[in-house]
């Protein structure tokens, strides 16, 4: 989503949050580090915003805002998922912990430590998974916790531990449709 357009004449550019392109078209460039390619060359810079994700437990009382891509979205059928979510697979979307703010009235949600690297998040209110809070600066969150789960960018595109689903279910894949 285009905030604003700035076009500037300068060998040297800093932004964080924007995508340059030098005037002779063949330089495009994200501008999380200084700008170099041709001196006096016109820049067109184009700010944008990250798009915002927002979502919660089934009482409300934790809430979150999740800011920027949702990476690596996917489902996974192992048996720690299976029973923390209560169905037969979990459907994850991975978030810098940088980019999470928890707004509901009940701050962060509660965890219980399920591995040596990860801890289950759920509302100690009603009960309701979030996600997983890793040791690492990574928060998977629970796909059916966002407020508009239907979003194209949330669709999984992978399935781990596809051998631990039941023989009976069959995973279908829109990539091999």
């Amino acid at each position: 989503m285009q905030l604003n357009a700035v076009t500037a004449r300068h060998n040297t550019l800093e932004r964080t949050d924007t995508v340059a392109r030098c005037c002779c078209k063949s330089y495009l460039q994200p501008l999380d580090r200084p700008v170099r390619h041709h001196k006096n060359h016109l820049w067109s810079v184009r700010m944008t915003k990250p798009k915002i994700y927002e979502g919660g437990c089934l009482c409300g009382s934790i809430r979150f805002l999740a800011a920027g891509p949702a990476l690596k979205p996917h489902t996974c059928s192992c048996r720690q998922c299976q029973q923390h979510s209560g169905s037969l697979t979990q459907m994850w979307v991975e978030f810098s912990r940088d980019q999470v703010t928890w707004t509901g009235p009940g701050g962060k949600p509660a965890k219980w430590r399920s591995s040596e690297g990860s801890s289950r998040a759920f509302c100690s209110v009603c009960g309701s998974t979030i996600g997983a809070i890793d040791d690492k600066p990574t928060l998977a969150i629970a796909v059916g916790t966002f407020d508009s789960p239907n979003r194209q960018e949330l669709a999984p595109l992978s399935h781990s531990y596809v051998s631990k689903r039941p023989k009976w279910w069959g995973i279908h894949d829109p990539r091999n449709a």
